[in-house]
């Protein structure tokens, strides 16, 4: 008969693998710190941990770490982080597996597959391009709103601090994404800022953030939970936005995912989440289309056609149409493959 001891071990073992293929994955794929043991030790406690918690933690810093110019890499429970994108990007979801039912786990709704529809080997522009032109209504900011009889919403989703995972701290501010949780989006306050212990060089390795605290003061997350009057009021659709929100995240944020440079499809403004009786949002939205004309070089009756495009925009709200690069002349196309204009050969 194989002892207690032995088996306890053994589960303890096996545990922690589970731990370094999911959770706390590496870039090694074989690898797991043994710091996660202590967890370990008492197996009737081991649900007891807020496993959650610490995921998104981890989640979050391998994302800052892979933000890095130099990182081509990333880590963390990336399985998570791919059925989140599934279930608010409906533009983006692969094949849906009918053979899953109720009570599967929702990463097992999509089929395993490395095509979406519609796009050639997941190209990485093509993706960028089709971020920057969806639409309010092609984002499902509650996909799990259906499920809410089985699986109510907690009240420490709207807990506001960092999350830790042994020397991991990561903010979770529940005010930047009040649409998911069904209330209205308004302005947030300032982001949680790191100390000055914090680098993040290029090189991956050295990225170092530190946000203070200690887990006995993260341990009072009453303290720190979101207020019913900081949550805002209750939507009807959950893309409703204060209108100065639009205005406010052009001037914190970046619009766009795709670079300018690169683009190959246009640029498609994102004049549906525009609130038109803000004249603030407005100007945003002529702004993002009047950039790319400032920066490329077009012709003079191109340009005519695209303020005609603004002007129609301003005085009725027709749409404004997709910009097309703009045309390269025989010299331009020359002097970029390294030719040198005709006339010196």
């Amino acid at each position: 008969m194989i002892p207690q001891h032995t088996i306890e071990c053994a589960v303890r073992g096996y545990l922690l693998y589970l731990l370094g293929c999911t959770i706390f994955s590496d870039k090694t794929g074989t690898h797991v710190s043994v710091e996660y043991l202590q967890y370990l030790q008492d197996l009737k406690k081991v649900k007891d941990h807020a496993w959650g918690a610490a995921t998104l933690a981890h989640l979050y810093r391998q994302l800052g770490i892979a933000s890095r110019a130099k990182c081509k890499q990333i880590s963390g429970y990336l399985t998570l982080l791919q059925a989140w994108v599934y279930e608010y990007f409906p533009l983006l979801r692969p094949v849906q597996d009918d053979r899953v039912t109720q009570g599967f786990p929702r990463a097992a709704l999509w089929k395993n597959s490395r095509n979406l529809p519609g796009l050639q080997k997941n190209n990485v522009i093509v993706i960028r391009e089709l971020l920057d032109s969806l639409t309010r209504e092609q984002v499902d900011y509650e996909p799990y709103s259906n499920t809410r009889d089985s699986f109510p919403l907690q009240e420490y989703a709207f807990f506001n601090g960092c999350l830790v995972a042994n020397r991991v701290y990561e903010p979770y501010t529940p005010e930047r994404m009040l649409r998911q949780l069904g209330h209205l989006q308004t302005i947030p306050k300032g982001p949680t800022r790191p100390d000055g212990k914090t680098r993040r060089p290029r090189v991956a390795s050295s990225y170092r953030v530190t946000y203070g605290g200690s887990v006995t003061y993260m341990e009072q997350w009453e303290d720190h939970l979101l207020g019913p009057r900081s949550r805002g009021p209750r939507t009807r659709s959950s893309w409703d936005i204060v209108p100065e929100y639009i205005t406010w995240l052009g001037r914190v944020s970046h619009i766009f995912v795709q670079n300018p440079e690169n683009r190959r499809f246009g640029l498609t403004t994102r004049s549906s989440h525009v609130d038109r009786s803000s004249e603030d949002d407005w100007r945003v939205v002529i702004a993002e289309y009047l950039q790319p004309l400032v920066q490329r070089r077009y012709k003079s009756g191109v340009l005519q056609g695209y303020m005609q495009n603004v002007i129609n925009y301003c005085q009725d709200s027709t749409p404004l149409p997709t910009l097309t690069p703009p045309s390269t002349s025989i010299k331009e196309r020359h002097n970029k493959r390294g030719i040198g204009h005709p006339s010196q050969h």
